[in-house]
């Protein structure tokens, strides 16, 4: 059976909030993305992405996730101060360059930040 069900960003937003209210981070979410683009697969899947890392890694307490038309910007307070290898997200990088957008990766001292943009048609 091949199955090609994709992601939906509006359940992703909800999920993580969820999830990361629920492990007891505080989530703040600015949201302008328009509802005509919820089902844009490329922000849902890096916001998963980055959902199952913060979970992985539960140092943080405040996550903010800021939604534009353009652009996701998700960012924690729990990175460690040491560098970790970043091998899930090379091919998270890989996935948003394959549908016209870029992926840009920061770590500033206890700060861990994704930055997705992807350009509309």
């Amino acid at each position: 059976m091949n199955s090609t069900r994709r992601l939906s960003l509006t359940s992703e937003l909800a999920n993580a909030t969820a999830l990361l209210t629920a492990a007891g981070m505080r989530v703040d979410v600015s949201n302008t993305h328009p509802d005509d683009a919820a089902e844009d697969e490329a922000f849902a899947l890096v916001l998963r992405e980055a959902t199952t890392n913060i979970l992985r890694h539960p140092r943080a307490t405040e996550v903010s996730i800021v939604l534009t038309p353009s652009s996701l910007t998700i960012s924690n307070d729990g990175a460690a101060h040491e560098a970790r290898p970043l091998r899930g997200l090379a091919a998270l990088r890989e996935r948003v360059t394959h549908a016209g957008g870029d992926l840009d990766i920061r770590h500033e001292g206890e700060t861990f930040a994704l930055h997705a943009t992807v350009v509309r048609a």
